[in-house]
């Protein structure tokens, strides 16, 4: 039994099944994906399909998701306050999401509603996940330090969207360690940002996978070049793998 962990392919399908084809995912192992998987690339809704049928992978809400999430409530007037409607309407616009709209809109009625409700149900964050005898806080863009137990749900935040934004949005400060108990690994931020000498490597606060307690895995796969890697962790042994 193994346990992955890899974040922000951004509708890159070729590397996502790369990825897969060298996993060889079986029953027992469970992959984690952190989010982004839409926008930027042209198969990110291919991609989202993909994982809403296997049981063996679980997805977390990241920010391009939740602009999505947003976008078609504010379509379907979900979202009543005109002003915020539009004004989450716009930012999915500036966000890269022309190929994933169009493939969202070349689906059925049946599919549309089931991939919005896919959306609706993706967790925040994974803040205890045991493997072996180590605690990792699995999120999308940033550990928020008062959630410490379990799996955090959207539905956890009602009357609180300020703090989905935390999590999807926010950036960690790669200078600060939340905790002391638990590794956090993040995406959102791609590393080379962290890290000019290795751009489209992970980045860890210790320069050693084996022993940190802040990682970030986006390795700038949305870049989409010859340089940009998916990178994937396996928790158990703590090594990785590029795609």
């Amino acid at each position: 039994m193994s346990t992955y962990v890899m974040s922000d392919v951004h509708g890159l399908k070729n590397r996502y099944d790369a990825m897969l084809k060298a996993l060889a995912l079986k029953e027992e192992d469970t992959l984690y994906i952190l989010g982004d998987v839409i926008d930027r690339g042209r198969d990110g809704i291919a991609i989202l399909l993909d994982i809403m049928k296997r049981d063996n992978i679980i997805m977390l809400l990241g920010n391009h998701e939740y602009m999505m999430k947003q976008y078609y409530e504010a379509i379907h007037h979900v979202i009543t306050d005109m002003h915020k409607a539009w004004g989450v309407m716009d930012r999915w616009k500036h966000n890269h999401c022309t190929t994933t709209m169009d493939a969202f809109e070349r689906l059925n009625n049946i599919q549309q509603r089931e991939l919005l409700d896919y959306l609706d149900q993706l967790p925040l964050a994974v803040c205890d996940l045991r493997v072996n005898d180590e605690l990792f806080y699995l999120v999308h863009g940033s550990a928020q330090t008062q959630f410490l137990h379990g799996i955090v749900t959207q539905q956890d935040m009602e009357g609180t969207e300020a703090v989905i934004e935390q999590f999807v949005w926010d950036r960690m400060d790669v200078h600060i360690r939340p905790f002391d108990d638990r590794t956090v690994i993040v995406g959102h931020t791609p590393t080379l940002f962290f890290q000019q000498e290795r751009p489209y490597a992970i980045w860890t606060d210790t320069g050693d996978l084996k022993t940190a307690r802040v990682v970030d895995i986006d390795c700038g796969c949305a870049a989409d070049d010859m340089h940009s890697r998916l990178g994937v962790i396996c928790l158990d042994t703590r090594t990785v793998q590029y795609f």
